[in-house]
C-alpha cells in the first residue's frame, strides 16, 4: 500500500480528477482519511482556534495607534500660543511682584503648558479598522471621529518647517461634505503619512481592480482547460472554487508578493515649477493684502515706537524737501514693499510646485518652508476652471483649478492661485495652463471658440458700466454745485466713468459659451465671463445634475436669461450669463437635455 502523501501529487491523478470539482468537493478534500496524522492534528488545531474566535465575537480588535512622540516638542509651543491671552496677565503680575517669588509663576505656567501638551498627545489615537479611519481624542470630553474609506475624497499632507526638522507631517482627510469637519492627524512620521495616504487612496481602488481582473480572467479561462489544478498555461495561480472547474486565475501583474499589494503605476510628471513664473507674483493681489496687514500692524505700534525726535526729523524733512517729494518717496517705498511681499509670498507658497499623475490619482506638491501635498481622484474630475485677473491676463498669464466632486463649495474656484485643495497651477504662463488642461481632459477645451451672446447682452454690459460710473460721480457733483467745493474733487470720481466704455466692451467680448461633442457622445459645456477677473470653465455634461433658467424683469424685457448648471463639483453651480432665452432652452432641451422633456417654463 502506497504512502498517503503520494495520492496528493499531481502525477498520480488523471486530468479528469484534477479538473472536475463535482467529484472532489471541498469537504471531501479535507476529510481525515485523505491526510497524514500530522495534517489531521494541524486541521483540528485550526478548527479549534476558529471556534474560539467565533465564541469571542470575531477576529481580534485592531489596536489604536499613537502619534509620534516627537509631537511633545511641538505641542508645548502650540499650547503656549493658544493660552497666551490667558497666561500673559499672569506672567506680568508674577514678574512684577517684589517678594522674589516670580520664578514660581514662570515655573507654574511652564508646567501647565507641558501638562496640556502631554495630555493632548497621550489622549490622541487613531486606527484603520473595518473599512474606516477612526480618531479618538480628549480626556474629560472624549471625541471619536469616524470616516469611511469609501467616503474619502482627498488626503492632504502638510509639513511646517518645525515638522520637517522633526520628520513629521500632518494628514488632513477630507470627505467632501459641505461644512464637514476633516479628520486631522497631526504628528505622523513622513513614512507613516505616505503609507496612510496609500492605504486610503490606493487600497480601495485596488480591491475593485483586482475583482475586475479576476472576473475578466475567469471569462477568458472558462473555455480552455488548464494544464494542472494549480496553474494555468501562462503561469498564473489558479484557485479551485465550488462550481468553477478551472477556478479563477489572478491577473498577472495585478498583485505582487503574497500579501496582495497592488503594483503602483509609474508616476507621470504633468507640470513642474519654473522660476520664471515668479514674474506673475507682483500682478496678483496677495502681495497687496500682506503689505496692508503688515502696515496696519505697524500702525498700531507706531504710537509706542515713534518718539518725538523721529517726528521732528520727519517734519524737518518735509519742510526742506517739500511735502510732495516726501509723499512721492513714501509711495515709492510702499510700492517696493508691496512687490517684495508679493514675491516672497509666491515663492513660499508655490516653490517646487509639481503635478504628477499616478494611475487614477493626481498629486500636487508645493511649498518652500511649509510643504503641502494634495491628492485628487481623477475619477471625480468633472472639468477645470481657468482664472485670469486683469493684470495677469495682460501679461498672458492664468491660473488653473480642478472642478472635482467632494472638494470645493460655493465660490471654490473664484480666486486666482488661492491655496485651496483644488488648485492645479498658480499664476503661470497661459500656454502652460492650456497644456496642463489638455493633458488632463484629453483636448484643449479652454481655447475653443465661444458663441457670442448677441447685442442685447452687449447693451446690458454698457448700461451697467455707465450706471456704476454715474453713481460714483454724482455725490462729488453735489458737493461742488451746492456747497461750492473745488472742481478737483470731481476728478477722482470721474475716472470710473471714463473707464466704463472700455470695461463694458471687454466684459462683452469675454462673454460666451460653447457646447462640445456630438449627440450620443460625451459632451461638455464651456462658459466664460468677467473682466476684472475672467473665468473660463470647461464642465463635463455628465457632471451636471440640473438646470435653472433664471430671468429677471430686466432680462425678460430684452429677451435674455441666465442659465445655471447645477453640479456636485467645484462651486456647485456654473452660470451662462445673459444668453438669449431661446438659446438657453435649446441647450436645456436639445443639446444637454439630462432626460428632460420639451416643456418650457410654466
Amino acid at each position: 500500500m502506497s504512502d498517503p502523501t503520494e495520492r496528493t501529487e499531481p502525477v498520480e491523478r488523471t486530468p479528469t480528477e484534477r479538473t472536475e470539482p463535482v467529484e472532489r468537493t471541498p469537504t471531501e478534500r479535507t476529510e481525515p482519511v485523505e491526510r497524514t496524522p500530522t495534517e489531521r492534528v494541524e486541521t483540528e488545531r485550526v478548527e479549534t482556534e476558529r471556534a474560539e474566535t467565533d465564541l469571542q465575537g470575531g477576529p481580534p480588535e485592531i489596536p489604536w495607534r499613537r502619534l509620534s512622540a516627537r509631537m511633545l516638542l511641538i505641542h508645548p509651543l502650540r499650547s503656549l500660543k493658544e493660552l497666551l491671552p490667558a497666561v500673559l496677565p499672569a506672567l506680568i503680575v508674577g514678574n512684577t511682584r517684589s517678594d522674589g517669588g516670580n520664578h514660581w509663576w514662570n515655573l507654574g505656567i511652564g508646567a501647565l503648558v507641558l501638562l496640556i501638551a502631554v495630555i493632548t498627545w497621550a489622549t490622541t489615537r487613531y486606527r484603520i479598522a473595518d473599512g474606516r479611519v477612526q480618531q479618538r481624542k480628549g480626556l474629560l470630553k472624549r471625541e471619536t471621529l469616524t470616516v469611511p474609506i469609501d467616503r474619502v475624497r482627498s488626503v492632504d499632507l502638510q509639513a511646517s518647517p518645525l515638522h520637517r526638522i522633526l520628520g513629521l507631517s500632518t494628514a488632513r482627510i477630507g470627505t467632501g461634505v459641505a461644512g464637514g469637519k476633516p479628520l486631522v492627524l497631526d504628528g505622523l512620521t513622513s513614512a507613516e503619512a505616505a503609507t496612510l495616504r496609500a492605504e486610503l487612496l490606493v487600497h480601495r481602488g485596488s480591491i475593485q481592480e483586482t475583482e475586475a481582473a479576476a472576473a475578466g480572467a475567469a471569462l477568458e479561462g472558462g473555455s480552455a482547460a488548464g494544464p494542472s489544478a494549480g496553474s494555468t498555461a501562462d503561469g498564473t495561480t489558479t484557485h479551485v472554487t465550488d462550481g468553477e472547474p478551472g477556478g479563477v486565475p489572478s491577473a498577472p501583474g495585478a498583485l505582487s508578493g503574497t500579501q496582495g499589494v497592488p503594483v503602483a503605476p509609474e508616476p507621470e510628471v504633468l507640470s513642474r515649477f519654473d522660476a520664471r513664473w515668479v514674474r506673475y507674483a507682483p500682478l496678483s493681489t496677495s502681495g497687496l493684502l500682506i503689505a496692508l496687514a503688515i502696515i496696519g500692524f505697524a500702525g498700531q505700534l507706531s504710537g509706542q515706537v515713534l518718539s518725538d525726535e523721529i517726528v521732528a526729523q520727519v517734519t524737518s524733512a518735509s519742510v526742506r524737501y517739500g511735502v510732495v517729494a516726501l509723499v512721492a518717496a513714501a509711495a515709492a517705498v510702499a510700492v517696493v514693499f508691496v512687490l517684495v511681499c508679493a514675491v516672497v509670498a509666491y515663492v513660499l507658497a508655490y516653490w517646487g510646485h509639481t503635478v504628477t499623475r499616478e494611475g487614477d490619482r493626481l498629486h500636487i506638491t508645493r511649498g518652500l518652508l511649509t510643504v503641502r501635498s494634495t491628492t485628487l481622484d481623477l475619477g471625480r474630475l468633472r472639468g477645470v476652471a481657468m482664472g485670469e485677473s486683469l493684470l495677469i491676463r495682460a501679461a498672458r498669464g492664468a491660473s488653473l483649478k480642478a472642478v472635482t466632486t467632494g472638494i470645493g463649495g460655493e465660490g471654490a474656484d473664484q480666486g486666482v492661485g488661492s491655496s485651496s485643495g483644488s488648485g492645479l497651477l498658480p499664476p503661470a504662463p497661459r500656454r502652460d495652463v492650456h497644456e496642463l488642461a489638455t493633458r488632463l481632459l484629453g483636448e484643449d477645451r479652454l481655447g475653443v471658440p465661444l458663441r457670442s451672446h448677441g447685442p442685447a447682452a452687449r447693451r446690458r454690459r454698457w448700461s451697467r458700466a455707465l450706471q456704476a460710473g454715474v453713481a460714483l460721480i454724482l455725490p462729488s457733483l453735489v458737493l461742488v454745485l451746492w456747497l461750492g467745493w473745488s472742481w478737483w474733487w470731481v476728478a477722482p470720481f470721474a475716472i470710473p466713468l471714463l473707464l466704463a466704455p472700455g470695461l463694458a466692451e471687454d466684459r462683452w467680448h469675454n462673454l460666451g459659451h460653447a457646447v462640445l461633442g456630438r449627440p450620443g457622445e460625451p459632451r461638455q459645456l464651456v462658459t466664460r465671463m468677467g473682466s476684472l477677473h475672467r473665468r473660463t470653465v470647461a464642465l463635463d455634461a455628465d457632471g451636471i445634475i440640473g438646470w435653472t433658467v433664471r430671468e429677471t424683469f430686466w432680462q425678460r424685457r430684452v429677451g435674455v436669461a441666465t442659465l445655471v448648471a447645477a453640479t456636485a463639483a467645484g462651486s456647485q453651480h456654473y452660470d451662462v450669463v445673459d444668453v438669449p432665452t431661446d438659446r438657453a432652452w435649446e441647450i436645456v432641451t436639445d443639446e444637454l437635455p439630462l432626460g428632460l422633456d420639451q416643456t418650457r417654463r410654466g
